[in-house]
């Protein structure tokens, strides 16, 4: 099965107004050297799997680290509203993983558990980035 992050990058890519505002700019953790923005990245912080009294059951409550990057804050602001909403959409739903079957990963709840408003101060242009923390709980 793939990881949450692959299925939900390949989501935050057929986003439509998420695709609209990056341009495929995407990125696992960092962006490249010389970015074109605005841009996505991502990243895991935490993701422990959930244990009953039985053991492991499968479940996982993942907290991604979604980052919106624009030289403008009115489009870091814009970006984050779009990847809100594609990341409401996504809860209980089965999204696509190519990797292995069943061919989905099934998404709980996505619970956006804080939002930050900051820029880059060593950049020129100061580069704006809107920080979203969110909490996905799944099926492993």
């Amino acid at each position: 099965m793939s990881d949450l992050e692959d299925v939900l990058e390949t989501y935050l890519r057929a986003a439509s107004a998420v695709s609209a505002l990056v341009s495929g700019r995407i990125y696992p953790q960092v962006l490249p050297s010389s970015p074109i923005y605005s841009a996505l990245t991502y990243q895991r912080i935490s993701g422990p799997a959930d244990k009953s009294l039985a053991g492991a059951n499968g479940r996982v409550i993942a907290r991604i680290q979604i980052d919106c990057w624009a030289v403008r804050y009115a489009d870091a602001k814009a970006l984050a509203s779009a990847v809100k909403t594609a990341m409401n959409a996504a809860e209980g739903a089965d999204l696509p993983d190519d990797d292995s079957p069943p061919d989905t990963l099934r998404i709980g709840a996505v619970t956006l558990d804080n939002d930050q408003d900051t820029y880059e101060p060593d950049t020129l242009p100061r580069i704006r980035r809107v920080i979203l923390d969110y909490l996905i709980a799944y099926i492993a």
